[in-house]
C-alpha cells in the first residue's frame, strides 16, 4: 500500500528521485536547485507518494498562502503510471490543506501537467500547466 511522507531536506535521496522524474515527464523539468528551494520555502510543503519498498511513485509541491492551496507541481514515476498514484496524492493533500486550517475548502489549483485527468476528475482548477515530453 503506498504512503505518503511530507519531504524534508534531509531526504536526498528523495530529492534525487524527484529531479529524475522531472526530467523524465516534462520538458522543462525543475532543476535540483528549484526543488530544493521549495522544500526549504516555509510556504510550500512537499509530499511525495513511495511504495512499500520505499521506492519514489510520484510527488506533489503545495504552497498555501492564506486560505488558497496551490498544487504547483505534481509528477507520477513512468512506471507507477496509471495506478491512481496522483489521485492519492491529490486527495491527500486536499485532506491535508482543511486539516492545516484551509476551512473554506476552496479548490486545490494545479498547475502541474502529468495528472491532468486525476485532477479534473477530481474537481481541481487548472491554472496552467508545463509541456511533457512525448
Amino acid at each position: 500500500m503506498p504512503r505518503v511522507k511530507r519531504v524534508t531536506p534531509e531526504d536526498t535521496a528523495l530529492l534525487a528521485a524527484i529531479e529524475g522524474i522531472e526530467a523524465q515527464t516534462f520538458s522543462d523539468p525543475w532543476s535540483l536547485q528549484s526543488i530544493c528551494g521549495s522544500v526549504n520555502s516555509l510556504r510550500t510543503r512537499v509530499y511525495a507518494a513511495l511504495d512499500d519498498t520505499g521506492t519514489l511513485m510520484g510527488y506533489l509541491f503545495l504552497t498555501q498562502v492564506m486560505d488558497v492551496a496551490d498544487v504547483d507541481n505534481i509528477a507520477v514515476a513512468p512506471a507507477f503510471r496509471r495506478q491512481g498514484v496522483a489521485s492519492l496524492l491529490l486527495e491527500w493533500t486536499r485532506r491535508c490543506s482543511w486539516r492545516c486550517g484551509h476551512r473554506t475548502r476552496q479548490p486545490l489549483h494545479c498547475t502541474g501537467n502529468s495528472a491532468l485527468h486525476s485532477a479534473a476528475s477530481g474537481g481541481i482548477t487548472m491554472k496552467n500547466h508545463r509541456r511533457m515530453h512525448s
